[in-house]
């Protein structure tokens, strides 16, 4: 597992200001599809994502990070 640094969690909420699926965040972001998953996973964990009707979204405090 290689480690999740700030720029990568700052890509993926800047990317999610807007609804986006796992497959949207991989091809923008230029990650695998298991490295987005990891990704995801860890900022989900955060609490700076959630999954919603359309896709991952920022939650408040993903907002407030950005």
């Amino acid at each position: 597992m290689r480690p999740i640094t700030l720029e990568c969690i700052c890509e993926v909420l800047t990317v999610l200001s807007s609804p986006a699926t796992l497959e949207d965040l991989t091809r923008k972001c230029g990650f695998t599809p298991s490295r987005a998953r990891e990704v995801v996973r860890q900022v989900e964990e955060m609490g700076l994502i959630k999954l919603g009707d359309k896709g991952y979204v920022l939650t408040s405090e993903g907002r407030r990070f950005i």
